[in-house]
């Protein structure tokens, strides 16, 4: 059975997904938003965070034990989207009574959740 996502996790300006895998009885993560693949594990939602947060702290710590810069995760990006799409998107903000970039990261997060 695939994993399904069930949520994010977020540590020192740093994100990871975390799913639950009914085939292996655990939960899996793996660092957001960086070119360096970094998973952890965790039997329950507290040991993954806990797994998470000192995956980090020992990726921040190499890092810094080899005197390299550590790859910061990305905080906006630029969109382009086709006339029509960028009018439904403003509308759909002017609706919500929300900034289009509210709107948009919601859109984008329903659609990936879903």
């Amino acid at each position: 059975m695939k994993p399904n996502q069930i949520a994010t996790l977020e540590y020192k300006g740093y994100t990871a997904s975390l799913e639950y895998s009914q085939e292996d009885k655990c939960y899996m993560g793996d660092l957001m938003g960086t070119k360096h693949m970094l998973y952890f594990t965790g039997l329950t939602k507290e040991e993954a965070q806990h797994n998470f947060h000192d995956l980090l702290d020992d990726y921040l710590e190499y890092c810094m034990e080899q005197g390299k810069e550590p790859e910061k995760p990305p905080t906006s990006f630029s969109l382009n989207a086709t006339p029509n799409s960028y009018a439904i998107a403003k509308h759909g903000a002017a609706m919500e009574g929300i900034e289009m970039h509210e709107y948009v990261d919601h859109a984008l997060q329903a659609y990936a959740y879903k």
